[in-house]
């Protein structure tokens, strides 16, 4: 996946600050929450962000910050 990227760390309230967007990260599976965790914001190719946790793809937000579905065996480089 091609993307601009740029590192961030993960509010208390489980959001990442990006351009004065607040992107507010889902519960996973494998996480109830990501506070203080750092993570990338991928600007996509199509216009989205993308932001994951140690290479794995963990919230998809379009450009207003709105969230859009993930797809969960999606690794990003």
């Amino acid at each position: 996946m091609v993307s601009a990227q740029h590192e961030r760390i993960v509010q208390k309230d489980n959001t990442v600050v990006f351009e004065r967007l607040f992107l507010q990260l889902a519960p996973s599976p494998e996480r109830m929450h990501y506070a203080r965790c750092p993570v990338l914001v991928h600007e996509l190719v199509d216009d989205t962000l993308a932001v994951s946790f140690q290479g794995k793809l963990i919230g998809r937000f379009d450009r207003q910050g709105t969230p859009l579905a993930l797809q969960h065996k999606r690794k990003v480089a």
